[in-house]
C-alpha cells in the first residue's frame, strides 16, 4: 500500500493504509508542527541541559521511592553545544536555579527535572524539607 496520506485532509478510509504509514504520517505531522521548537542537534548547534545534582549516598537506590526524603540536591542548567554525532560537547559550564522562588528552600528533595518542548519551562517533583515525625511526605 502507498503511504502518500495528505495531513490536510481527512483521512477517508483507514483500510487503504498500513498502521505503520498512519503513525508515520502522524509523527512527521508533530515533527514539523514543533518547528523550531526543537534542534536536528547538528554540531554546534546549540542546546541547554537541565538536571538534578546531588550526592549518590543521599539516594536509596530507588528513584521511585516516595516517601524517602533525600535532601542535599540542587536543580542545575548549563549552555552548551553539540558535538559530531549528536553528543553534547564537554566541558561546559553549570549554575544553580534558585528554587526560593517557587517554595522549594535550598538543600531541598528535587527529583525528575521535565522540560517542556519550548525549554522555557522546567517542572520538577521536589519537597522542600524532611515530613514531620511520623509522617509520610507525598
Amino acid at each position: 500500500m502507498p503511504c502518500n496520506i495528505d495531513p490536510a485532509k481527512p483521512l477517508l478510509d483507514p483500510q487503504d493504509f498500513s498502521p505503520l504509514c498512519i503513525v508515520q504520517t502522524w509523527l512527521d505531522l508533530e515533527r514539523k508542527n514543533l518547528g523550531t521548537q526543537v534542534t536536528a542537534m547538528a554540531a554546534t548547534d546549540p542546546v541547554t541541559v537541565v538536571y538534578v545534582q546531588r550526592s549518590t549516598a543521599a539516594l536509596d537506590g530507588d528513584p521511585l521511592a516516595f516517601d524517602t526524603f533525600a535532601g542535599g540536591a540542587q536543580l542545575r542548567r548549563g549552555d552548551a553545544t553539540f558535538d559530531t554525532g549528536q553528543q553534547i560537547k564537554l566541558p561546559f559550564t553549570t549554575a544553580q536555579i534558585a528554587l526560593d522562588s517557587c517554595g522549594l528552600a535550598a538543600g531541598g528533595d528535587i527529583r525528575g527535572p521535565d522540560v517542556a518542548p519550548d525549554g522555557d519551562h522546567v517542572v520538577v517533583r521536589g519537597a522542600g524539607r524532611p515530613p514531620a515525625t511520623g509522617s509520610r511526605s507525598t
